[in-house]
């Protein structure tokens, strides 16, 4: 039987023993991505278009068959033998909510909970449930699930609200489940008002705490968990409350560029240290004396040659490891971004999105988005505009354009019966799966020592 996980200064401990976690995120799968699934748009809207456009049964047939395969016990048997003892479970509140009947809450979300800890407890690893998207979004990000880049949840109560009844309601369930090492209370938040951002979150905190007071509380900084200075010290006053951070070097222009590691670019060397030091600023073990998990870091694997990708991961997850953070990797499964598995290039999904039907038509709106944002960002140019929306300008372009791809792409699936989706959805099971051996192989020097 496990036992609960506690913090003990700058350790996170099981009884008297202090232990190290180290895993992977389980994305895609209660909160779905388009760069990872291969539909465009975001989690709600695809599920829902899916349904408008190609009805309940096709609906049924392919959902249920998807959410089953993604989860599966193979999945576990190899997290397992990685070496793998956290799994960090990124969610959506639609699987616990609909906007139609606020507090009401559904079953669905919790039996998805279930197979996970069921899974965990077989496999001697732990579950870090984490909610990516809540009413009203967090941040202008598809991943928390905003239409158009609108973020509302900051400004309004009532959203604000659902999200502590929530937290409360799985705090209340699972206040006796020590396969649970905690609740992460909100993913990378983004909003320019710390009072609020620290009120939101000490309110999950108490609302969680009036009805479990046995799992630690993760809280996560201000803009995308980089920013360690916007959680102030009053959410540390329960001794079961610690920091997360995420790391993605990719989004530094200079390191993004690198086709070599170590290597220049624009004449200036980037190495070792150079990329550790995209780490300033996102913890503080001198103001917040406590353990420090890495929720998310990652590779995109496309991005670099094989061997500067290696080279990297293994510098990054060396730090994590000399620091004594904790760490979950970005991710398990995807369609082949990011991941560790992914489905094989003959699998019926993948040949789908690799079809004439699909394929062009979402290089073209890309294309175009592209040409699109950069004629703004050109007439912007020298305007003194706002620099954060000029520069998100085609990322907020490419959401538009994404119901247009995935308006083409369920026309294309319209054709299929419902045994071909179902094979569809099967793609994503673990036996249908490649293995990013490389990947695999330099995680297990950590993970099994």
């Amino acid at each position: 039987m496990p036992e609960f996980l506690r913090i003990k200064g700058l350790d996170i401990c099981r009884g008297e023993e202090s232990i190290r976690l180290r895993g992977v995120n389980y994305g895609n799968w209660m909160l779905l991505e388009h760069y990872m699934l291969g539909l465009n748009w975001i989690d709600c809207r695809i599920r829902a278009e899916f349904a408008r456009v190609l009805g309940k049964e096709a609906y049924t047939a392919f959902w249920d068959t998807y959410m089953d395969a993604y989860v599966r016990e193979g999945d576990f048997q190899f997290l397992e033998a990685c070496g793998f003892n956290l799994v960090r479970l990124p969610f959506s509140y639609h699987h616990f909510e609909d906007d139609l009947r606020p507090g009401e809450f559904l079953e669905e979300g919790f039996r998805h909970f279930d197979k996970v800890i069921g899974l965990c407890r077989a496999h001697g690893m732990y579950m870090l449930p984490v909610i990516y998207s809540v009413p009203g979004a967090q941040a202008r990000d598809h991943n928390a699930e905003s239409l158009y880049g609108e973020s509302f949840f900051w400004d309004m109560k009532a959203h604000q609200e659902r999200l502590y009844a929530l937290w409360k309601e799985i705090a209340r369930r699972y206040r006796s489940e020590p396969v649970i090492m905690g609740y992460e209370l909100l993913e990378e938040p983004v909003t320019d008002n710390i009072d609020m951002l620290n009120h939101v979150l000490q309110s999950c905190i108490r609302a969680v705490r009036s009805v479990d007071r046995n799992h630690i509380l993760v809280v996560q900084s201000n803009m995308w968990g980089q920013d360690v200075s916007s959680l102030r010290d009053e959410l540390f006053q329960d001794p079961q409350v610690m920091p997360t951070m995420h790391h993605y070097h990719q989004v530094y222009e200079h390191f993004k560029q690198l086709k070599e590691y170590p290597g220049t670019h624009d004449g200036i060397h980037y190495g070792r240290k150079e990329l550790l030091a995209l780490q300033n600023g996102h913890f503080d073990q001198e103001r917040i004396p406590r353990p420090v998990l890495v929720g998310e870091f990652g590779m995109n694997f496309h991005l670099h040659n094989n061997g500067a990708l290696m080279a990297m991961l293994d510098d990054i997850v060396a730090s994590f490891e000399e620091r004594g953070f904790h760490w979950t990797l970005w991710n398990y499964k995807d369609l082949d971004a990011m991941s560790l598995v992914y489905p094989r290039a003959a699998t019926p999904w993948k040949r789908f999105l690799a079809s004439p039907a699909v394929e062009p038509f979402v290089k073209e709106c890309s294309d175009a988005g592209n040409a699109f944002a950069a004629q703004i960002q050109q007439m912007a140019a020298g305007k003194g505009l706002e620099k954060d929306w000029v520069e998100y300008m085609p990322y907020h372009v490419g959401q538009v354009l994404q119901r247009l791809m995935l308006s083409n792409e369920l026309n294309a699936l319209k054709k299929y019966s419902r045994e071909t989706l179902v094979e569809m959805a099967e793609s994503f099971a673990f036996e249908n799966c490649e293995v990013r051996t490389a990947a695999v192989e330099l995680l297990k020097k950590y993970t099994l020592r």
